[in-house]
């Protein structure tokens, strides 16, 4: 299979250890990029915190940390959506009632 031209393989390194991926598309790289060193910095914190931390328990804690503070983002992103949506219904009654009040 022939990865097409904008798509290539890369190598990213995550607590020392290389992880090849194929198939991927420039911004997609960069994005994976900028993933990959804040879960070794985040890693190197806790390693030099917890010196008795294993890079396998360093990365497990940071990605705890990570998908949490995803899913409050994903959660407040939902309730100003919601917030949006009430308004907009709210704006439509207020519309409605006025012009039936005339």
């Amino acid at each position: 299979m022939k990865m097409s031209e904008d798509r290539h393989k890369i190598n990213i390194s995550i607590a020392g250890k290389s992880h090849s991926f194929s198939n991927i598309a420039p911004e997609e790289e960069e994005i994976m990029r900028i993933a990959a060193k804040m879960i070794n910095t985040r890693v190197d914190e806790y390693k030099s915190r917890f010196a008795h931390l294993s890079d396998q328990d360093a990365i497990s804690i940071s990605s705890l940390i990570f998908v949490t503070q995803l899913i409050k983002m994903k959660r407040n992103s939902e309730i100003n959506e919601m917030e949006g949506r009430i308004k907009d219904l709210s704006d439509n009654l207020d519309e409605y009632i006025e012009s039936i009040s005339r």
